[in-house]
């Protein structure tokens, strides 16, 4: 998808079937970046990079990724199928950033005028069907039920966002990603004990578990409670005024 993304950027056909363990096809690749984009050599010096059918070809390539100071260039990209996408990936790359520097006042008129206050999310249409569907979808996802307002719907969404996936949330999730889960159904945690009614128990169990939640974030805040407090005392400022040390 990377690489697409860069065929088109720099109108280079064939993105989308392009295969970089392709011999031909590289070859070809390189030559018309050279040629087109790039323009390392001088034309008359580009003959042995054009020389495609060259035994020698592969040894011209690296060469060219030295000059160029391609960081893949001492890579096994003539074996290794993962050093070959990256030298195709970081020559698109550079080809681009070419690209660019010959044409900046060109691709930064495009967006003269501008407003840097502009609302990105002022063209969407959050009553089109389209975006009522895929807000029905996330709520859905996050286990909201469907409210009596879109307004409504939205703003439970911005929160239940807001509350389950802070920055330390998502951390802590990716750490255990890899590691075993256990069962945590209903029907296999212990209760304590019995109420004789199956759905009692039920509820009872989600009461205990909305109660050992709320334990949980209370301890969180009382731990940075304990860590401001001992950031305050452990670095004491000194009020010469006063004819003291601390605050």
């Amino acid at each position: 998808m990377a690489l697409k993304r860069k065929f088109l950027a720099l109108e280079l056909p064939n993105g989308d079937h392009f295969d970089p363990q392709d011999e031909g096809a590289l070859r070809n690749l390189i030559v018309t970046l050279e040629d087109l984009k790039i323009r390392h050599y001088k034309i008359e010096d580009r003959t042995a990079l054009r020389d495609l059918g060259s035994d020698s070809w592969p040894a011209t390539f690296t060469q060219y990724l030295t000059q160029l100071e391609c960081p893949y260039a001492q890579r096994q990209w003539q074996t290794v199928p993962e050093d070959r996408l990256r030298v195709v990936d970081w020559l698109l790359g550079y080809a681009i950033s070419l690209e660019y520097h010959d044409n900046a006042s060109i691709y930064n008129a495009a967006v003269t005028g501008v407003s840097s206050n502009t609302d990105v999310l002022s063209s969407i249409d959050t009553g089109s069907e389209e975006c009522l569907r895929a807000l029905q979808q996330v709520a859905a996802f996050l286990n909201i039920p469907k409210l009596d307002t879109v307004q409504l719907q939205w703003r439970a969404v911005a929160k239940t966002v807001q509350a389950k996936f802070t920055p330390s949330q998502i951390t802590a999730a990716k750490a255990t990603l890899d590691q075993p889960t256990l069962d945590q159904s209903l029907s296999s945690m212990p209760l304590g004990f019995d109420t004789g009614d199956e759905v009692l128990n039920q509820a009872a169990k989600v009461l205990r578990l909305l109660h050992v939640a709320e334990l949980r974030v209370l301890q969180t805040q009382v731990n940075e409670l304990i860590v401001s407090v001992q950031n305050i005392t452990a670095d004491p400022k000194t009020d010469s005024r006063l004819g003291k040390v601390g605050r």
